[in-house]
């Protein structure tokens, strides 16, 4: 029987995208069973496969832990007791893949030692024939011999990979997520970009309840909410206080929209007021580990000081890690919060967080290629969501063109290059001074040649209607363009 893999650990075996491996299944390159990938089929496509290559998910995972404090080591890596068990596991996997080779190589000592019998019984020509065939089935068997060394080192990279990280699988949606290290299956599940139910992180409330579907968990933290018994037979647990053992399935409940996702009030803590430019802050925003903002990339939330200055202002940073938010601030005298800031805070300053606010969020389970396209402070939902599309790992390509009206070097224009650095599925380009909309339009042609695939997210533009009309007449479907309009 083929050895199957799941498509998000087929991917990362290749040291590919997610959305780069679907992309050559719809094209017909790499067939799948019942959402799954013969791993032989995956080393005839992507014969380099090594253990030692870093491919595309380890270069996001560096992009998510820059963006992220960095673990201990000794939170790197999964506890003793989830380590046994996944040890366990993947030795029986061993035993049994051995025992199937042994038995392989029996049978065919078998056939070759009765075609023998065979060659001595029969006249010249039959004999010939049998020698002829008997010495096919020498270099067949030396083929097949060869070709499992590959798919041996595949085998242990990919056994290695199971130790080290349990693949979730969710239901309905069939979302896929890796949990590394300790984590929580719901910390996982935030971290990979996917928008699961919870409430407090921390036991009490239950909004993160799911149901153990396959696989074997762990639990790591005591919880004040009560699961009836009915509901522990039913396998129902609190994706906040456990960890995978083995890769597991689980029915979870998901926000599909920026309605799903509740209002919130938060207390929190401006930690931080970095200097990007003269007249441009960012600020850096802790929320309590109890209490962490739920949000969608790409909304807005609504910042209050204790004296009642208040504002509304896009997340500029991705809601895989919502304990650590980031507001970017430009200067108006007209915003009494905005003055707050460039006058000077007292920090830690305390402040009071109310949303999230708005739809400018990443269309669900989208696989086409996305472009953004940021004007001036247009960034900040901008980074938000092409942050959230690096996690989620399932676009096919991603594209960023800013806009600037200055000529000069764009804030953080250094992070953009980081991303079109170390991912091969990433292009950035950026149009400075007066620039016109032909030649934003021919920056459009440029990143795609068939615009009609593109799901397009714009940002700073106050009045988009131009652009919308031009960009629809390249071919673009008007239902996969999104923008948000900021002054």
């Amino acid at each position: 029987m083929p050895q199957l893999l799941p498509t998000s650990r087929a991917a990362r075996l290749a040291g590919i995208s997610r959305g780069e491996l679907q992309r050559r299944i719809r094209t017909g390159d790499l067939s799948t069973f019942e959402g799954s990938v013969d791993i032989n089929e995956l080393i005839k496509l992507y014969p380099e496969i090594n253990l030692d290559g870093s491919g595309m998910l380890e270069k996001v995972r560096d992009i998510k832990a820059n963006a992220r404090p960095k673990k201990r080591y000794e939170e790197a890596i999964p506890s003793a007791e989830v380590l046994v068990s996944r040890l366990k596991a993947v030795g029986q996997d061993l035993f049994h893949a051995r025992t199937d080779i042994h038995r392989l190589e029996k049978l065919v000592s078998e056939i070759k030692g009765r075609m023998q019998e065979i060659c001595a019984k029969r006249e010249c020509d039959p004999k010939q024939e049998l020698s002829a065939l008997t010495q096919w089935i020498d270099k067949a068997f030396q083929t097949f011999s060869d070709s499992s060394k590959s798919a041996a080192n595949v085998r242990a990279k990919d056994a290695f990979m199971r130790i080290m990280a349990a693949h979730i699988k969710l239901l309905p949606s069939g979302h896929e997520f890796f949990l590394e290290g300790q984590d929580t299956l719901l910390a996982a599940s935030v971290r990979s970009g996917l928008y699961v139910n919870y409430g407090c992180t921390k036991g009490n409330c239950g909004s993160c309840k799911a149901r153990l579907v396959e696989g074997e968990v762990h639990q790591v933290r005591d919880h004040d909410y009560i699961l009836s018994e009915h509901e522990k037979s039913m396998g129902y647990l609190l994706m906040c206080s456990n960890t995978a053992v083995t890769d597991v399935v689980l029915e979870a409940a998901e926000a599909e929209s920026a309605a799903d996702i509740p209002q919130q009030r938060i207390r929190a803590a401006i930690r931080k007021v970095e200097s990007l430019e003269e007249d441009l802050r960012l600020l850096h925003i802790t929320t309590p580990r109890t209490h962490t903002l739920r949000f969608m990339a790409g909304q807005s939330i609504r910042l209050t000081l204790d004296q009642g200055e208040t504002t509304l202002q896009p997340v500029a940073s991705c809601p895989c890690d919502s304990l650590n938010l980031q507001i970017l601030l430009r200067r108006n005298d007209a915003d009494p919060f905005i003055n707050a800031v460039f006058t000077g805070l007292e920090l830690p300053e305390t402040v009071t967080l109310v949303g999230p606010e708005g739809d400018f969020v990443l269309r669900n389970d989208v696989s086409n290629p996305l472009l953004f396209i940021a004007v001036d402070d247009g960034f900040a939902p901008i980074r938000s969501l092409i942050e959230h599309a690096i996690s989620m790992d399932n676009a096919e390509s991603v594209q960023l063109i800013r806009i600037t009206r200055e000529t000069k070097t764009p804030f953080l224009d250094g992070l953009c290059r980081s991303w079109s650095d170390a991912l091969d599925n990433f292009s950035y380009r950026h149009l400075a001074g007066d620039w016109q909309l032909e030649q934003l339009l021919e920056s459009v042609r440029a990143v795609q040649e068939n615009p009609s695939a593109l799901h397009l997210y714009i940002a700073g533009l106050a009045d988009p209607q131009p652009l919308l009309e031009s960009l629809i007449g390249l071919g673009i479907e008007r239902e996969n363009i999104r923008w948000q309009e900021i002054g």
